[in-house]
């Protein structure tokens, strides 16, 4: 547990909040962590509620110092939030938090299929004109309650957001149907002009999503091909450009590569979990009765108690001050070493592309201490 200390808590001066107004969701995708987990009905956080999740963030806020907070709505599916009912909570903590120094932004997570002209002007105004979005190419698995595919809807939903001048980031999982495609599946996102963010897709207890190491491995090592050699670049991989930045300046923006994880999620219940990917099982605090302290107490005793030493010695990697151990909430599980395995294999590469094309990499000016 070298990595993690108990004062790190107090010394962050930036954070972002994951809150979740529903656990409901008009998709039943079939990999989905949380669908099979929750209860049948979610309901949508009332105002109420939401006004006391934003006033204990603000609590948090003061009593650790933090000046620069990100709102991430999430779900669920955030757009079943009607938009006069989001505009009111926005509305709301934008507020009390300009009126404290803290300096919000907003972001937000959606399947776009419930998009309209009304989101649109919120997502224009409150949401930098940004929104991400959730697609799989090839899959059948992105789909309704009675198993009609949503994929082309949402697809859709898309083109038309960006033609209405709204940034559009893509999240797509690459699955036993996509793999072995990835020129394809690169040139639909190019043709469209879509920047994404790729995704190993897992297993769960109600879904087989089986693909070896090697196999996700080479898949990724030819899309960094394909991109890198575009002479084009029309659009982003953000896996490229955060593992190109690690490398490069021994920075990095992703919360999977950070001594500590600094995002907490606020249900429409008010439960606080610690990570959103610990649902059912990392629950923190309450925020309608427990203190900033109080929850920071459980963060902490939380990481230490359901924290796994990972079965490979991360001491005398390389990249070891860069990933610093890779997720947290990986490291609690068997997952670590195929993540380990993936990360490694994936900077190797890159590295190798950047010292043959002049540049320089940090690997070569750090000294991992033995």
């Amino acid at each position: 547990m070298e990595n993690i200390e108990k004062n790190n808590i107090n010394t962050i001066k930036f954070m972002q909040f994951m809150f979740k107004p529903t656990y409901a969701c008009n998709l039943a995708c079939h990999y989905c962590h949380i669908y099979h987990k929750r209860d049948k009905n979610p309901p949508i956080i009332s105002y109420d509620m939401a006004t006391q999740a934003f006033n204990w963030i603000l609590k948090y806020c003061i009593e650790k110092n933090i000046n620069r907070i990100d709102i991430l709505w999430h779900g669920g599916e955030p757009l079943l939030v009607t938009p006069e009912h989001m505009l009111k909570i926005i509305n709301y903590y934008m507020h009390i938090f300009n009126d404290n120094g803290i300096i919000c932004s907003n972001s937000i997570q959606s399947n776009l299929v419930l998009l309209n002209e009304k989101y649109l002007s919120i997502i224009k105004k409150y949401f930098n004109n940004t929104i991400g979005f959730s697609y799989d190419y090839k899959s059948s698995d992105r789909c309704f309650s009675n198993g009609i595919n949503a994929s082309d809807i949402i697809w859709d939903k898309a083109i038309w957001a960006k033609k209405h001048g709204v940034n559009i980031g893509a999240i797509t999982q690459l699955h036993q149907g996509n793999i072995n495609d990835i020129t394809e599946l690169y040139n639909h996102f190019k043709n469209s002009g879509i920047s994404f963010k790729f995704s190993r897709i897992r297993s769960t207890d109600n879904y087989d999503a089986t693909i070896s190491d090697e196999n996700y491995i080479n898949v990724i090592k030819k899309l960094f091909d394909i991109w890198i050699n575009d002479e084009s670049q029309q659009i982003k991989i953000s896996n490229f450009y955060e593992y190109i930045q690690m490398l490069t300046t021994a920075k990095s923006s992703s919360c999977c590569f950070q001594n500590d994880c600094n995002i907490l999620s606020f249900t429409n219940d008010g439960k606080i979990y610690f990570c959103d990917r610990t649902f059912n099982n990392g629950i923190v605090g309450d925020y309608t009765n427990d203190s900033v302290n109080n929850v920071c107490h459980n963060i902490y005793t939380y990481i230490k108690y359901h924290y796994k030493t990972s079965p490979i010695d991360c001491t005398n990697c390389k990249y070891n001050f860069l990933c610093n151990g890779g997720c947290l909430f990986n490291r609690m599980t068997d997952y670590h070493q195929h993540e380990c395995l993936v990360t490694k294999s994936i900077l190797s590469y890159i590295e190798n592309y950047l010292l043959n094309s002049g540049y320089e990499t940090v690997t070569n000016q750090h000294t991992t201490k033995i």
